[in-house]
């Protein structure tokens, strides 16, 4: 069975990232590319300070990504949706 977190396109995978400041749709990221480095990333396009990263968390399907794995190993599918949220909120 072929997986769907390695993708079509090599060693990236594309991404929708919602946050309540806009979507980031179509994203492109390296799938060794560490989570909090895309979270970083994903802040600095839709205007959030990255500075404030520790503040946020990437969130798929209710569960919190853990930031020192790499994206292609957290289960996220190619073409998934992440939701940027902050620290402490309740994501369903």
């Amino acid at each position: 069975m072929e997986s769907k977190t390695m993708h079509a396109e090599g060693k990236f995978i594309t991404l929708t990232i919602e946050s309540a400041s806009g979507t980031l749709k179509d994203e492109k990221y390296n799938v060794n590319e560490p989570v909090k480095a895309v979270k970083i990333s994903a802040m600095a396009k839709l205007h959030i300070d990255p500075a404030t990263a520790d503040n946020y968390r990437l969130v798929y399907e209710g569960n919190p990504l853990p930031e020192d794995q790499k994206i292609g190993d957290v289960g996220v599918p190619d073409g998934g949706t992440l939701v940027l949220t902050p620290t402490g909120a309740i994501v369903i």
